[in-house]
């Protein structure tokens, strides 16, 4: 043998070794990999590998995938050819699988190609799904998927297209995208990290009856999730250009939104919370509602915290001859549970302009510039849901014949004991058009209750306002500010008809409670909540519309409204009687000045307050027997102001301005009242206003 023939053997047995063991090598990895099946994602899918045949250069295998329920459906059929260092492949998508979606679908499937590469060495997947298809109206359509595996980071990650799709005749979706990525969170478990989904169009008939019309134009979805060990926090967004609802019976009242976005975002929620677990319970012949609702409760409340906002660029809500116009309307709540017993909740809410249109010809009810602000704090949210789960069970049980009356019960005293909830709200208005009615300019109103001890709450209703016109009245006030502050002693006996009146627990009130048990919680208040008012004061500026010349009115007071005794208590058994107890047992003082010349008529202001019922009444108040006549004993006349002061003590009389009432009307002269201003000489009648 020949030393050129020893080499060149001697290469062939090296090269031959070399792609025996690398032949081996490759079955090795394809084994190893076989192994590591299933793969779960969230418990919620699982997918699988049933080898059918295999041999030293290839293996025959079926994927399928199992939902939590443990149906299985196989999805691939494929054939891979093992050669050293690399893999090739054969698939298709199985018989009885075509079968399936024709049926389910009503497609037909012309032509479905798959691609993949793997790489033993750089530890890569590769694989291109094209099929070919005829929808429901026998249109072509092209589905494609792309699926790329990362050996580094174990990340897999996910594309696909739709050109469209014809559900039915009508219903039908044009141009979906969709980009997600799947990430390692333990042995072969993969969540969802990162979801895209764009559709240009969508339009969709719901088959309720009233034949239901969804339009939906440029469509984004985005969702991203970060998991770590306990819990995971998880952002989503849903944006469209336009939606529209319609329906056959009022076609033409078509609700529009335009810019319209949505967004949840939930921080620290407990990994065996998820929102699929409700659309498994949902997705079902039989619906389990009251499941659900747990649920959906467990995934809100469990969260550490929360947020979410709605808004619109423009929305045209039309209901018959009325139309709401929305204009940069936009909704934002967030919440704080990370404990549960000193939770915060906060809601705000924004508007450039609202109008409603009653009517074609009517003028528009308007307003803008609205910014509404509400902040809860110090809530133990666990007795809120206690709460709130028993409402929602009781809607579903609503039309049964049990009922628990003593359960509400106990649940309602339960949340009102150690009641420590803290309220803030705010309030802003640019204008406010009411036609016919009144224009409100510069609104800005506060409201904070408060806990001041275990059975105390301390609350304060604040603001101002620009300008309030009544255009009909003639009348305008101005600079109006407000300042009322009180507090409320044995707040606990409020806080169970405070929930009963709340629109959410209302239904369960009605339906659960006895007329005695719901009239024992309002007879409860009239019987033992004490109420206390200091320095409340309204201050404005009036004149008339148009103005003319406006005057400065002062109203000032303090209330004391005592809780009955405890012996008198029980012997009363109805609100009138306990309120009629009480304000008894009342001390109040209230004063009001102004200035004479506010009654007065003159050629300047003639035609408004002598053709204005406000400002007839206003003034034959002030003095009854015409502008001429005597002034109501009721009212001081001193310095050119007039003033009013009422005085009242337990077990007193009442007395006004320092005089018994009783010494006041018995020194009063007998004479009938004028029912109409007279016009000053030299001023001409004018017509009524219109009403």
């Amino acid at each position: 043998m020949s030393k050129k023939t020893k080499i060149t053997f001697t290469l062939s047995a090296i090269a031959l070794a070399l792609a025996v063991g690398a032949q081996f090598y490759t079955n090795y990895k394809i084994d190893q990999e076989l192994q590591k099946f299933p793969y779960s994602l969230r418990d919620q899918l699982t997918l699988n590998v049933t080898q059918i045949k295999s041999n030293f250069f290839s293996r025959e295998l079926m994927l399928s995938i199992s939902d939590a329920t443990s149906h299985k459906t196989n999805i691939i059929h494929t054939n891979l050819t093992a050669l050293p260092f690399a893999i090739t492949a054969e698939s298709e998508l199985p018989p009885e699988l075509i079968k399936d979606l024709n049926k389910k679908w009503q497609v037909t499937i012309d032509k479905s190609v798959i691609n993949s590469k793997f790489s033993v060495i750089g530890d890569y997947l590769q694989s291109d799904i094209v099929t070919q298809f005829r929808d429901l109206t026998n249109k072509p359509q092209e589905l494609e998927v792309n699926l790329n595996f990362a050996s580094k980071t174990k990340f897999m990650e996910i594309k696909s297209r739709l050109s469209g799709f014809y559900y039915d005749t009508n219903s039908n979706i044009k141009d979906l995208n969709a980009k997600l990525t799947l990430i390692p969170i333990g042995q072969n478990q993969y969540d969802l990290s990162d979801l895209d989904i764009k559709l240009s169009n969508a339009d969709i008939y719901l088959l309720n009856g009233d034949n239901t019309h969804i339009e939906l134009e440029k469509i984004n979805y985005q969702l991203n999730k970060s998991v770590s060990a306990d819990t995971y926090d998880l952002n989503t967004k849903l944006n469209t250009e336009k939606l529209s609802l319609s329906n056959k019976n009022n076609p033409q009242d078509k609700m529009q939104f335009n810019g319209l976005q949505l967004a949840l975002a939930q921080i620290g929620v407990p990994n065996h919370l998820l929102f699929s677990n409700i659309w498994e319970t949902v997705n079902k012949d039989k619906i389990d509602y009251q499941k659900a609702f747990q649920l959906l409760l467990d995934l809100i409340y469990n969260s550490k915290k929360l947020k979410f906002n709605i808004a619109t660029q423009t929305a045209t809500l039309p209901d018959g001859q009325e139309k709401l116009n929305l204009n940069n309307v936009s909704i934002a709540t967030k919440a704080n549970f990370e404990n549960p017993q000193n939770a915060e909740m906060e809601l705000d809410v924004t508007a450039d302009n609202i109008t409603q249109q009653n009517g074609e010809k009517a003028d528009p009810i308007s307003i803008s510039g609205l910014e509404f602000s509400n902040e809860l704090t110090q809530i133990d949210i666990s007795k809120r849901v206690d709460l709130t789960k028993y409402v929602l069970n009781s809607m579903l049980k609503f039309s049964q014949e049990e009922k628990s009356h003593a359960k509400l019960i106990d649940l309602l005293h339960n949340i009102s004991q150690h009641f420590q909830e803290k309220t803030q709200s705010k309030l802003k208005i640019n204008s406010f058009v009411y036609p016919h009615v009144f224009n409100i300019e510069g609104l800005d109103l506060n409201y904070i209750e408060e806990p001041t001890n275990e059975q105390e709450y301390s609350v304060n209703i604040s603001g101002n306002l620009d300008k309030l016109i009544d255009k009909e009245q003639a009348y305008q006030l101005n600079n109006i500010k407000v300042e009322f502050p009180f507090k409320l002693t044995q707040a606990n006996y409020l806080i169970p008809f405070y929930f009963c009146e709340n629109s959410l627990f209302s239904f369960a009130c009605s339906t659960n409670l006895s007329n005695e048990d719901y009239n024992k919680l309002r007879l409860d208040i009239f019987k033992y909540v004490t109420l206390q008012t200091e320095n409340m004061t309204l201050n404005f500026n009036m004149d008339t519309y148009p103005n003319t010349r406006g005057e400065d009115v002062s109203i000032n007071g303090n209330l004391t409204l005592p809780a009955l005794n405890s012996a008198r208590s029980q012997s009363i058994h109805n609100e009138t009687d306990a309120l009629d107890e009480r304000i008894n047992a009342m001390t109040a003082t209230l004063n009001l000045t102004f200035p004479a010349t506010l009654v007065e008529i003159n050629d300047k202001n003639a035609k408004q307050k002598t053709a204005s019922p406000f400002w007839q009444e206003l003034v034959l108040t002030i003095k009854p027997n015409g502008i001429n006549g005597a002034d109501n004993p009721l009212f001081l006349l001193g310095e050119g102001n007039y003033s009013f002061k009422y005085e009242q003590q337990p077990e007193q009389q009442i007395l006004i301005n320092g005089k018994p009432l009783s010494q006041i009307l018995d020194a009063s002269p007998d004479e009938t009242p004028q029912e109409m201003l007279d016009a000053p000489e030299n001023v001409p009648a004018v017509p009524e206003l219109k009403q």
